[in-house]
């Protein structure tokens, strides 16, 4: 078997406390955790305005919005960020609006102590890039991002509405299990349906590759090698409740 080379390009720690007076990032107005209620609280997730509630999120989810990450990029991380649940509400300003994920780390380091190592290595990506822009079709209903499938057979209708390329590109990085990357150059809210055959020995219904079917919306995948960023979990602790 080849052996392939695993060049480290850069490591960081994340999480550690900072001197007093030198951690810039904002942070969130009011945040409350405790341990979510299945028989009282829907699982799900909202933002409205300054308020982010989450019900029903594992630690593993929250990290994963902290730092944009797919779960094949996050190592060493222990049983309990996935099976423990909980309600997560906070508020910040409206001057902060756009910082949410910077909150988000403060958030995490401070109630769960969670400190990261981070490592940049070279490794094999997509690069998803325009073909065809005629193919995509500017949002009809703009701030209200939604994806619905229909499923016939092995046929599946996968319609994306209010999806951004960052969005999609996240989408096709789950499934793909690497790190896709942005490069249409497009900004906007775009909607598209991709059609779509389910594998022979998939048992979900809604369940089908996208990376095939990505020309029927004038994009297109390009492999090549760069870096990307893996996080490892140093230390991370149970949240106190409040």
């Amino acid at each position: 078997m080849r052996s392939v080379a695993v060049i480290l390009l850069m490591s960081a720690s994340f999480g550690q406390a900072p001197r007093a007076g030198t951690d810039t990032r904002p942070q969130f107005e009011v945040a409350s955790i405790r341990q979510f209620d299945s028989n009282a609280q829907r699982r799900g997730v909202g933002f409205s305005g300054g308020r982010f509630t989450g019900n029903g999120v594992s630690a593993r989810l929250l990290i994963e919005m902290a730092y944009e990450l797919q779960p094949f990029r996050l190592s060493n991380a222990p049983g309990w960020i996935d099976s423990e649940l909980y309600t997560v509400q906070a508020t910040w300003s409206e001057a902060n609006g756009t910082r949410f994920r910077e909150m988000l780390q403060r958030f995490l380091e401070e109630r769960f102590h969670l400190e990261m190592r981070r490592e940049s290595k070279e490794q094999n990506l997509y690069a998803l890039q325009l073909r065809d822009k005629g193919k995509l079709q500017p949002t009809k209903t703009p701030g209200r991002s939604a994806t619905y499938a229909r499923a016939e057979d092995r046929n599946v209708r996968t319609e994306f509405i209010a999806t951004t390329m960052g969005r999609f590109a996240e989408i096709l990085s789950r499934e793909s299990n690497r790190l896709v990357v942005n490069e249409t150059g497009l900004t906007g809210e775009y909607d598209f349906v991709l059609e779509t055959e389910r594998e022979v020995d998939e048992k979900n219904m809604f369940v089908t590759p996208l990376l095939p079917s990505v020309g029927q919306a004038g994009l297109k995948l390009e492999s090549r090698k760069g870096p990307v960023e893996f996080y490892t979990i140093r230390s991370i602790e149970r949240p106190s409740e409040n």
